[in-house]
């Protein structure tokens, strides 16, 4: 793809857990109306941390890292507990057009903060891998969070509509599942056109087995819970499939039920990948595991 003349991107600062509904109903038409063109994310401070930094720099404690320490961590960085990432591409006099609407409804939330390149130090290692993953420029940055709990991460993502109610429902249902299983809370949302998503990772030891099983069941208890309040299961370990299949049962499993009716008739002896995606042959007589 050419690169385009005009590429600005853009990050916005917000100081209070409490601004989350706030954000996502600015965000809402932005993003329906194409205004912002990429994936706009709002990383809580715990990501934005944890991607970068070892968590033994603020707490050793095998407890979940306090609300205080996640404040004085935002400080610390001159990040705020939110932090919107977003890019805008076109030719200089579009961009400029758009990020003059944009910017003024993103600041409106009080003590909201904008920077654009330039503004953040040289050596802001968040800044620098947003930007180029927004340029379409791949790195190993990100990769950076499995050291947060000794290597152990399963990854989730529940989605559902666009919305600052939906995004408060989920944000504070899954805070305190993580807190039920003694677990750190690190997260962001993403916004769509007409989705958006909770990016969750639960960290975990996996040299150590007590606290596995604590990540195993808090992982559980995410994807049963988050599609109560109707946020579907983007992506989930292979461990998951079949619990995350069945979460997928609206209007008497109809979805469900086709699937099975594809797969008997055109895979009935299980050939290609059996189980995938929760999706088994009727007689399957072997091991699910």
């Amino acid at each position: 793809m050419p690169e385009p003349p005009a590429y600005k991107p853009f990050l916005f600062t917000y100081e209070n857990e409490a601004d989350l509904p706030t954000i996502m109903e600015i965000l809402k038409p932005l993003k329906l109306n194409m205004a912002i063109p990429n994936a706009s994310l709002v990383e809580h401070i715990s990501y934005s941390y944890s991607v970068q930094r070892n968590r033994e720099e603020y707490w050793t404690e095998k407890t979940p890292v306090p609300e205080e320490v996640w404040k004085q961590i935002a400080k610390d960085m001159n990040l705020g507990i939110w932090n919107m990432y977003g890019a805008l591409y076109g030719t200089p006099e579009s961009t400029e057009y758009i990020w003059n609407m944009i910017r003024p409804a993103l600041l409106s939330v009080p003590g909201a903060k904008a920077y654009l390149q330039g503004d953040r130090p040289t050596d802001d290692a968040g800044w620098n891998y947003r930007e180029k993953l927004m340029r379409g420029e791949p790195n190993m940055t990100e990769f950076g969070i499995v050291n947060w709990r000794g290597g152990g991460h399963i990854n989730l993502s529940p989605m559902g509509p666009v919305g600052g109610e939906k995004a408060l429902l989920s944000h504070n249902l899954v805070k305190g599942i993580y807190a039920k299983h003694g677990l750190d809370y690190i997260t962001e949302f993403f916004a769509a056109p007409r989705l958006q998503g909770q990016l969750l990772m639960v960290m975990f030891d996996p040299k150590d087995e007590e606290e596995t099983a604590r990540a195993d069941a808090c992982s559980r208890e995410l994807i049963l819970e988050t599609a109560k309040i109707g946020m579907g299961e983007l992506k989930a370990n292979l461990e998951y499939m079949d619990l995350v299949r069945n979460t997928y049962n609206n209007n008497n499993d109809g979805l469900g039920k086709l699937y099975q009716k594809l797969k008997d008739t055109l895979d009935p002896p299980g050939i290609l990948s059996p189980g995938k995606s929760g999706i088994w042959p009727s007689d399957w007589k072997h091991s699910r595991l």
